[in-house]
């Protein structure tokens, strides 16, 4: 019978405390570098984390532990020879090692903020009954937009379908610079904060049938109109049921983040980023 593979709560259980492993057996070596019996099984159980099928069915056989044994040892000397020429010391590598260590560490933090939570029937219950805003279906918009690369088209294309009368699909079909051209525009059903900010304000500034003025961003020029709108409603608890420990998984992190956030300065300057698309 073919082995099976640890569940993915061993595969979690990597990023535990706990004190370090004792040395275990070496499964390949090449020279003073080593691939340990621990470090395999690590290997293993990340490709399955992550699920990269072809390497969980790999390591589900003598054939496959090995050739993954090789990769490891392989990427261990290639590693070794990229010391020894001094590439750790550029710039652009530290930047790649530093990202690669921020983004181990912040989602250690957020496995174990998520794994203390109380996610009994009674705490799932308490956290409904306290934050239903989190299950409502938000509020939405279905939205059109014509889409011109100069502000002089935009306001030729306003006067079209304003004093005009010309239908706002019709004008999109004929002058829309995106993909949306084929469907008359349609951008379809859009949330809160999908979009970037100065088109978001409009949309959701909007009466339906409405056309906005001319509104920039960094794909050109717009008119939007919004056709239908739908406010959104409660799903009851046994709807909700299913899906409210992954809820409140995320609201943990947003709680974890926002009390960061709160304890120095936390700016995010869209002045400066608005320049880079420009």
């Amino acid at each position: 019978m073919t082995p099976m593979l640890p569940t993915l709560a061993l595969a979690v259980s990597l990023c535990m405390p706990g004190q370090a492993p004792a040395p275990t057996a070496v499964v390949a070596r090449a020279g003073s570098v080593v691939v340990t019996a621990d470090e395999l099984k690590r290997e293993a159980l990340l490709a399955q984390r992550v699920g990269d099928m072809s390497s969980v069915v790999l390591s589900a056989t003598p054939d496959g532990l090995a050739s993954l044994a090789r990769t490891i040892l392989e990427r261990k000397l290639l590693a070794a020879e990229a010391v020894r020429r001094r590439f750790d010391r550029e710039v652009g590598v530290q930047v790649l090692l530093q990202r690669s260590r921020d983004l181990v560490l912040s989602d250690t933090l957020v496995l174990r903020e998520q794994l203390a939570l109380d996610t009994s029937e009674t705490a799932r219950r308490t956290f409904y009954d306290a934050r239903p805003e989190l299950f409502r279906t938000g509020e939405r918009r279905k939205v059109r937009h014509i889409l011109v690369a100069t502000a002089e088209e935009a306001a030729k294309a306003h006067a079209m379908v304003t004093s005009g009368g010309r239908d706002f699909s019709a004008v999109a079909g004929e002058l829309n610079t995106d993909a949306s051209r084929a469907r008359g525009g349609l951008l379809g059903w859009v949330s809160p904060r999908a979009m970037v900010q100065s088109f978001d304000a409009v949309v959701f500034s909007l009466r339906v049938g409405q056309v906005s003025d001319v509104v920039r961003t960094g794909m050109g020029y717009h008119l939007v109109m919004v056709e239908e709108v739908d406010s959104g409603s409660l799903h009851p608890y046994e709807l909700a049921k299913d899906r409210i420990v992954d809820v409140m998984k995320a609201d943990a992190v947003e709680r974890l983040k926002g009390r960061l956030r709160a304890a120095g300065p936390f700016v995010v300057d869209r002045n400066a980023i608005d320049a880079l698309l420009r």
